[in-house]
């Protein structure tokens, strides 16, 4: 027999019907469920193969074909050895809202006339517990409704038999009293209470009132209310119990607000909502407010008129979906850091603008980290950020985007342009793109015309494109026609950035023209090149270079080139030479796929494509001709079409 009951048992599972199999197998494993049967099969000595008919579940209203024991276990009503679950073989009873109860066959049928099934016959008094009752809203209106029905609407019942003419909604519920080791009566907590009996909040036939009195202490209940319950049925409630003694007045049991669950949203309060892990969006938000976000995106102008108002309604993990079009600032646009958010644009750069207009007073973005170590992370992918000016009136770091102190920021696929910080008084303006002071990710972005400049006037303040004091990676990024008075593409202020596969080109400033390295900065520059950047300002061609390392500054260069930049030095300052690195007096005109750099697309550079395919470049990598990411077939493509001599 014990070689049978496996067999027995996956025979048990395959003929479950699919709604109940689906929950069973929600919860456990074919092969556990299988298991388990088979240890059932097993316990019993009176089980034989045969013993095998209809299950009929009044609590999921189902019938499925298993043995005895596991109907047993699953609290159902078998139907003998042999039988099976064809239309008729559940004796379903049909509860209606009058009281009556009537015989149905299709469960469908009771549904359709408002009814609630249980199994039995009529007869037998199965829908006693069906008489309606009043339910009470949290508006304290009233209706008398079926238990199941109040209870989908969000109301309380509040008992079989009731009657809203005879209900006050809004005044204090009844619950067990038990007034002897025997008796027990409905009451409310202040009459039974005060006449010094034990309240339990169930009803009586749920409650047994011998033994000990209970330690009561005050319970948070699902919808908001609470009641002095004990330990046990606050947790029998779901509720939330404050301990012994504790009372209502000293349990904040919150609010109803938008729950958001699984996509849905709910009104809750903020304790129903921890019960079923959703995310709680506040006292009194509703789901007319709310819905459209349960789905972590939020889509504008869809649904949001402006993507600051998205960015205020977003919670944690959320992503914002820009559509195309030109978005206009009057003031910067906040983003905090106590949630990671992803604002991305669904159409990139070309035609996704953040504009400041050029009038502002601020940044066009600003990213304040919040204090203390730990902070979220926020991502801004695929957005032309135009003319913003940063000015003292507000903060002149930053004209384009300021990432304030512990903030952790990865800007990617953007061109940022045309933006300004400006130095007035005693207040030395930094960043003209942009300004960072946290952990900052620059992947495939344009910094073009970026500048820090004096209110009157002329190139005053560092770091025309990026000034940066926190880590910062920058990858694939191209700098062109940035100014300042140091550093025209990028000031680092005691950091060492990782700087990767990234273009300089035809920036200005009367000190490290392209890259200026101050206090102890330390950067690493990778297969980048500096190109025709000039001296803007009246210092002599020998005291200016388009990298420029003062104190204590030490950057490290790898196969990098220096070109055509104006000034008798490419170079002012130490640095350490990994290799690679070329000087030549002519920039060499871009080769698409020379990776080797010896003027032809050949087997070596196909080699070198080959070594590093399937690769992720998030960190950069020379073969991603299309810069997405990584390595792939259509990296292969490009380069095969490009194949040959270099022109």
């Amino acid at each position: 027999m014990g070689l049978v009951r496996p067999q027995v048992a996956v025979k048990i599972v395959l003929s479950l019907d699919s709604q109940f199999r689906r929950q069973m197998m929600s919860r456990h494993s074919t092969v556990e469920l299988v298991t388990m049967l088979a240890l059932a099969l097993a316990a019993s000595e009176n089980v034989a193969v045969a013993d095998f008919g209809a299950c009929c579940i009044s609590e999921n209203v189902v019938c499925f074909e298993t043995t005895s024991a596991h109907c047993a276990i699953e609290g159902g009503h078998w139907q003998g050895d042999g039988t099976t679950c064809l239309e008729g073989t559940c004796l379903w009873a049909c509860c209606l809202d009058t009281g009556d109860c009537i015989q149905v066959l299709d469960i469908y049928e009771c549904w359709d006339l408002g009814g609630g099934v249980e199994y039995g016959d009529c007869g037998d008094g199965p829908c006693a517990d069906y008489a309606p009752g009043a339910c009470c809203f949290v508006d304290d209106s009233c209706s008398n409704e079926m238990e199941w029905l109040c209870e989908l609407m969000g109301g309380e019942f509040r008992g079989g038999g009731t009657d809203c003419d005879s209900i006050t909604c809004g005044s204090a519920p009844t619950g067990a009293c038990c007034i002897s080791d025997e008796a027990c009566l409905p009451m409310t907590y202040d009459e039974c209470s005060g006449s010094g009996w034990v309240w339990h909040g169930m009803n009586c036939d749920e409650i047994d009132c011998s033994g000990d009195p209970l330690d009561l202490g005050a319970c948070c209940l699902l919808d908001g209310t609470c009641m002095p319950l004990d330990l046990d049925d606050c947790n029998l409630a779901d509720g939330l119990w404050g301990g012994i003694e504790a009372t209502c007045a000293d349990m904040d049991c919150g609010d109803l607000g938008a729950c958001c669950v699984d996509n849905h949203c709910d009104l809750q309060t903020s304790i129903a909502c921890a019960f079923v892990s959703g995310d709680f969006h506040g006292p009194w938000s509703t789901c007319e407010q709310e819905d459209m976000d349960c789905d972590g995106l939020l889509n504008v102008p869809e649904e949001w008129e402006t993507i600051q108002m998205a960015v205020n309604a977003a919670r944690s993990d959320d992503v914002i979906l820009v559509a195309p079009g030109t978005y206009w600032l009057a003031s910067s646009l906040t983003v905090p850091t106590d949630r990671n958010l992803t604002l991305i644009s669904s159409e990139g750069p070309e035609s996704t603008i953040i504009d400041g207009g050029q009038f502002s007073q601020s940044s066009c973005i600003r990213i304040d980290g919040m204090p203390g170590g730990d902070h979220d992370n926020i991502r801004i992918e695929g957005f032309t950020i135009r003319r913003g000016r940063a000015t003292v009136k507000v903060d002149n770091r930053g004209g384009g985007i300021y990432c304030g102190p512990n903030s952790n920021v990865t800007i990617e696929n953007c061109t940022i342009e045309n933006n300004t910080a400006v130095t007035s008084g005693l207040s030395t303006a930094a960043g003209g793109g942009v300004y960072n002071e946290g952990s900052l990710t620059l992947k495939n972005c344009t910094f073009k015309n970026n500048s820090v400049e004096h209110e009157f006037g002329g190139a005053d303040g560092d770091g025309g494109g990026v000034f940066t004091l926190g880590a910062t990676q920058i990858l694939n990024c191209t700098f062109h026609n940035n100014s300042a008075r140091a550093g025209g593409a990028l000031f680092n202020s005691d950091t060492s950035p990782i700087i990767r596969f990234c273009i300089f080109k035809e920036n200005q400033a009367d000190g490290g023209s392209a890259i200026y390295n101050a206090g102890s900065s330390n950067p690493t520059i990778y297969k980048s090149e500096l190109s025709k950047n000039t001296i803007s300002g009246d210092s002599p061609e020998d005291e200016v270079g388009s990298l420029q390392s003062m104190e204590t500054s030490t950057p490290s260069l790898e196969g990098t080139v220096f070109c055509e930049n104006e000034g008798g030095l490419n170079i002012i300052g130490p640095w350490d030479d990994l290799g690679g690195n070329d000087f030549p007096d002519i920039c060499p005109i871009p080769c698409l796929g020379d990776f080797d750099g010896n003027g032809a697309r050949d087997i070596d550079d196909l080699l070198l494509l080959l070594g590093e395919f399937s690769t992720d470049c998030s960190d950069g990598c020379q073969t991603d001709l299309d810069e997405d990411g990584d390595v792939d077939i259509d990296d292969m493509l490009a380069f095969l079409g490009v194949w040959g001599p270099c022109p």
